[in-house]
């Protein structure tokens, strides 16, 4: 299950931002903090909130608000994931 994995070094676009510049922006995640993705995009370096954002990162949809933790909390927080998901 992605939601679980840490997405440094993944593939990564925004599908759905409040920000419609942001829409379409594609890169590897080249960092990951609590609220932000660090995203390279070839020719420079951005920094996207995950919070009311929707991405594919390595073809799977994510919802942003659903990773809105540490990496490392993601997996003490499976179960609210996964209740989360079924909603």
């Amino acid at each position: 299950m992605i939601y679980l994995d840490e997405f440094t070094g993944m593939e990564i676009t925004i599908v759905d931002s409040p920000n419609r510049s942001e829409v379409g922006r594609t890169g590897l995640v080249s960092f990951e903090t609590k609220n932000m993705l660090e995203i390279d995009t070839g020719r420079k370096r951005i920094r996207i909130a995950k919070h009311l954002r929707k991405f594919r990162i390595n073809g799977q949809f994510v919802d942003g608000d659903l990773i809105n933790m540490r990496p490392e909390d993601r997996l003490r927080e499976y179960r609210r994931i996964l209740r989360d998901l079924r909603r």
